[in-house]
């Protein structure tokens, strides 16, 4: 049986339990293995197989997971596709783009131009965001085509498998060059989205670099072991460095920059079906390079 982003074709090496096979060896949570088991199909040797059929070497499982219809309004944009394979599709997205649809922004978001590709190359997936970014923060954005492969990218998230490197113009000359900041974020309140550094807020932690400083302006560059909300953009706030044209956390800027000078540009993280390890770049974008070339 053919590849696609629904099927999966394996290849068992082990005396294993068919449900420890597909659990331990290739990721499957068991929540997702019973929803297989209910919605899909699994075929040991061309034939249905229950969860405790014994394997032997050779064997071939074949996973057939639901055929699922694209669930976004599809809309011919400019993608800029840096990877993919038939597993997930990473982008770089661009300056002042919502990544999914809302109230105010049902056109032009990038689930739109992500359902027009999968249409447009017959991939039958619903539109699953592994990581989200701000609308006016640019760079990687990851999504899964299938149950399988967003559960896989997820738990690697969760368990800080997937490595991700952001870089931010931020105002002045930060002293230490390198350093770890580690303070809890929370929210001010329920009426408002900005976040602060605050005691009982949650354990936040970033690392960061400079790469190069004229006083008035940093490069930095960003890595994060939590993933909270404007978390760079509020631990560059909270050491007194915050972000070039961020009308949120700087707001009385006179940056040249309209938007928040942050790029998400380096991802590294396991492929689902294979576990081969991949890593993708995306190039800052103009609006930040003009900036930087100022330093």
């Amino acid at each position: 049986m053919k590849e696609d982003n629904n099927t999966f074709v394996y290849i068992n090496k082990e005396e294993l339990i068919l449900k420890d096979y597909l659990s331990t060896v290739k990721g499957y949570s068991s929540r997702l293995l019973r929803f297989i088991k209910r919605e899909g199909i699994i075929l040991v040797n061309q034939k249905p197989a229950r969860m405790d059929k014994a394997l032997t070497p050779g064997d071939i499982i074949i996973v057939k997971m639901p055929i699922e219809e694209i669930d976004a309004p599809a809309q011919k944009l400019d993608l800029d596709i840096i990877y993919e394979d038939l597993d997930l599709i990473v982008v770089s997205k661009k300056p002042l783009m919502v990544t999914h649809p809302t109230r105010s922004h049902q056109e032009n978001n990038l689930a739109n131009g992500i359902a027009y590709h999968f249409n447009k190359n017959r991939v039958k997936a619903k539109i699953r965001f592994v990581n989200r970014l701000d609308r006016d923060t640019t760079g990687l954005v990851v999504i899964a085509k299938s149950k399988f492969a967003h559960q896989h990218l997820q738990s690697q998230m969760k368990e800080g498998l997937i490595k991700k490197t952001y870089f931010a113009v931020v105002h002045g000359c930060i002293s230490n060059k390198k350093g770890t900041i580690d303070l809890p974020i929370g929210r001010l309140s329920e009426e408002t989205f900005e976040r602060c550094v605050m005691e009982e807020g949650k354990r936040s932690i970033t690392r960061y670099e400079v790469l190069k400083s004229d006083g008035a302006y940093s490069l930095v560059k960003l890595e994060l072991e939590t993933g909270r909300t404007h978390q760079i953009r509020v631990h560059m706030k909270a050491i007194g460095h915050p972000l070039a044209g961020d009308p949120l956390y700087n707001p009385e800027n006179e940056d040249s920059i309209k938007r928040q000078a942050l790029h998400s540009g380096e991802m590294e993280f396991m492929q689902p079906r294979s576990g081969e390890k991949i890593k993708v770049s995306a190039d800052i974008p103009e609006d930040m390079r003009i900036l930087c070339e100022q330093i």
